[in-house]
């Protein structure tokens, strides 16, 4: 069972990025303009598929997304953020860092 979770706990710390990149609060300005002149039965029609479509490519991103970047030859090294001063060789002192970089890293 705990497998499992650690499974489903992986599949959800790969939604959240995803989740962020979309930034729904954002659009959902955009999807009230667009759907302003349209029936409420029509709007829930549309707002039903937006979701399932959403919904459908950010689950693609999360199962394909390791074999794209494979292919484009993308790392996590290349994810990683770089803990010195620019213009200098000396790292960020340990308190300045956030502490959450290095658990994700």
């Amino acid at each position: 069972m705990y497998k499992n979770m650690a499974h489903l706990n992986s599949y959800i710390l790969a939604f959240i990025p995803v989740f962020v990149a979309v930034n729904a609060i954002s659009v959902l300005p955009i999807f009230v303009g667009l759907t302003a002149d349209l029936k409420p039965k029509k709007r829930n029609e549309v707002l039903s598929r937006s979701i399932l479509t959403a919904t459908l490519i950010a689950m693609a991103f999360i199962f394909v997304g390791k074999i794209v970047f494979n292919v484009l030859g993308v790392t996590v090294a290349d994810f990683k953020i770089d803990k010195t001063v620019p213009g200098t060789d000396k790292t960020v002192p340990k308190r300045c860092q956030a502490p959450h970089f290095n658990r994700l890293i």
